[in-house]
């Protein structure tokens, strides 16, 4: 009766001979009986499952037993890329990563493994590689959600030989996993209205350790992330003849730099964690005693291929079913609006809940293929995989989410977008 019931809950029926199977490889890899009937076994299950993820955990143990951990690594991450939230998968890499001397991949793959199911370890905290792994504990220990806020932010111990996790703000900082393929990473600025110079820069960063702030007192602080580098005390920027916007965000308070350009030279302040915006249309070279952050420049340049604004907006929790129901009584104006377009019945999500149901909007994926569902595990959807923001900028597209939530920074759901002025929770139209 027991055998049935596994075979029922675990195992398509129709495929009793690949459960057959299944038990063999699995007994023999159990006694590490990696010997031509256990390769021939493989191949027999290979031909009834080609795509299964256990082909590469079989195979990437039998690689282990032999001392090949380059290709035994190769295997556990052909199985993560199928399986991303699985701690046999996640084991499989911590030995892998830990025989190639890879601390900082390790480290993540420990964090999942502790986060999720509570397995203890310790980090090795090689300083070569220090930030990487505290960074890596950091996004596999947090939330999957809330940026920039982390739910375990990890940081050296005093005794410089440990570290300790504490939730606090990623503020002043980048944020880990974000970098791009030209090198841009978000970067964690203070939104600014009209406040004074420095202040809610000064109060960001002053807040960005305490953990009250995380959980009690967040709510209504905008913050301003954008795509970034740092500039280290010279910038030289040619704009080829076109025109440009350039943001500069300060490192310290009331940053004095200098801008020169041709025999024209000028003097500017930068607020404290605070993007100012510069139009340069000529050459021009900008310079502080300090490193200060430059995010990625904005071309002013419309195409007719393209629309001058494109808007998206998203509302998360309303019913269009609902709506319908009642007449549309809560949105008569948006109903006449789109009364002149198309208005598609039956597009929905396949996710219960926001963290999932986003990945599918932005993708159009399932989301057993895009493997975002657990916000406890913060995995990243699949470089191969392209999103709506993404699509838009290859197109020629500056991409910002206007105070939308932070809920898909982390996942690289949102990746195509170059700025977010966000917020968790006081997400108030005007701002926008």
């Amino acid at each position: 009766m027991e055998e049935r019931k596994i075979d029922v809950a675990f195992w398509p029926r129709e495929n009793a001979e690949g459960l057959v199977l299944f038990r063999k490889l699995q007994a023999k890899s159990v006694c590490n009986e990696y010997d031509d009937e256990f390769f021939e076994l493989l191949k027999t299950y290979k031909s009834i499952f080609p795509d299964s993820e256990h082909l590469d955990i079989f195979g990437a143990r039998a690689a282990l037993h032999y001392s090949d951990a380059v290709a035994a690594l190769q295997l556990a991450l052909q199985a993560f890329h199928k399986r991303k939230v699985n701690l046999v998968i996640w084991q499989l890499l911590i030995e892998c990563y830990g025989r190639l001397g890879n601390w900082a991949e390790k480290a993540k793959y420990q964090s999942y493994a502790h986060n999720l199911y509570c397995i203890g370890f310790n980090a090795s905290l090689d300083r070569s590689c220090l930030q990487e792994i505290l960074d890596n504990i950091t996004m596999a220990e947090g939330l999957g959600t809330y940026a920039p806020l982390a739910a375990q932010k990890s940081r050296l111990a005093e005794d410089g030989n440990s570290f300790v996790t504490n939730p606090g703000s990623l503020a002043g900082e980048y944020i880990p996993w974000s970098k791009d393929r030209d090198g841009y990473a978000y970067f964690v600025g203070a939104y600014v209205n009209q406040e004074l110079l420095n202040t809610k820069g000064n109060l960001l960063l002053r807040e960005a350790g305490e953990p009250n702030f995380f959980k009690d007192y967040s709510a209504d602080f905008v913050y301003d992330i954008m795509r970034s580098k740092t500039v280290y005390k010279k910038l030289v920027f040619n704009p080829e003849g076109k025109k440009y916007i350039l943001p500069l965000l300060g490192l310290q308070e009331s940053q004095h730099i200098r801008l020169s350009t041709g025999d024209k030279a000028y003097a500017a302040i930068l607020g404290h964690l605070e993007y100012s915006y510069y139009r340069i249309e000529e050459p021009v070279q900008i310079t502080s005693e300090a490193d200060f952050v430059m995010g990625r420049p904005i071309l002013l340049e419309h195409s007719p291929k393209r629309k001058k604004v494109v808007l998206n907006i998203l509302v998360d929790a309303l019913s269009w079913k609902a709506m319908r129901e009642t007449n549309y009584k809560l949105m008569p104006n948006t109903v006449e609006f789109f009364s002149k377009g198309v208005i598609c019945e039956n597009y929905f999500s396949v996710g219960e809940y926001t963290y999932p149901s986003l990945p599918n909007i932005e993708t159009g994926l399932y989301t057993h293929d895009t493997q975002i569902f657990n916000l406890k595990t913060c995995v990243k959807l699949d470089e191969q995989y392209k999103t709506i923001s993404e699509q838009m900028k290859a197109k020629g597209y500056y991409c910002v989410n206007i105070m939308g939530g932070g809920d898909a920074i982390y996942n690289g759901t949102v990746r195509g977008y170059d700025r977010f002025v966000t917020n968790q929770y006081s997400l108030l139209a005007y701002n926008g």
